[in-house]
């Protein structure tokens, strides 16, 4: 009895071992902070296979005929890449952040937020994010 758990002790350490020690094969982590860009984005961080989340791809395809390149808009699919769900700490999905052209974090919201929401939260946040009108 006393060997068994000696072995399950020795087994339960070389697996934390492994885990602590695993290098990620997904290259260098990013961070939001980390990343800059010419324009502000929005990071939306969800699943194709979410309802709520397949009502906000409608919403960020709104945001970008809305915008129409002013803000650059990226969807995440947290299943294939859980590296991301873990760097912008998601909790649930969908979460939309934020982001400044320097890579600053403005702000994120759990949910589903509508595209009208959207641009009125950018233009809180100082951002003129609607293109000039054509002149005709």
């Amino acid at each position: 009895m006393i060997s068994r758990i000696a072995i399950l002790t020795v087994v339960a350490g070389l697996a934390a071992a492994a885990v602590l020690t695993r290098e990620d094969d997904k290259g260098p982590e990013t961070t939001p902070e980390s990343v800059t860009t010419s324009l502000p984005r929005v990071i939306d961080l969800g699943s194709q296979m979410c309802i709520p989340c397949q009502t906000m791809m409608t919403e960020l395809d709104r945001l970008g005929e809305m915008t129409l390149g002013t803000i650059e808009i990226e969807f995440i699919d947290v299943n294939e890449n859980q590296t991301a769900a873990e760097v912008y700490g998601i909790r649930v999905i969908p979460t939309q952040v934020f982001i400044s052209e320097t890579g600053e974090e403005l702000w994120r919201h759990e949910g589903v937020v509508s595209a009208e929401d959207m641009v009125a939260k950018w233009a809180e946040l100082g951002y003129d994010v609607t293109p000039e009108e054509p002149v005709e």
